[in-house]
């Protein structure tokens, strides 16, 4: 499985277009698994916030 497709496996758990036990399956992927794909992209949200909100700059 791809970064693209596991980005997008956990997209659709967070919209709730599916959840994680059926996403499993659907994927022949352990429950586990899935589990520690969305920890992993969590985890790349807070390491690189910048990269997804947009860049406020104050002026002196």
């Amino acid at each position: 499985m791809t970064a693209k497709h596991k980005a997008s496996l956990v997209l659709d758990i967070i919209k709730g277009n599916t959840t994680v036990a059926q996403a499993a399956r659907d994927y022949d992927l352990t429950i586990i698994g899935v589990a520690d794909a969305m920890a992993g992209m969590e985890n790349q949200l807070k390491a690189r916030p910048k990269d997804i909100a947009p860049t406020v700059r104050i002026r002196d």
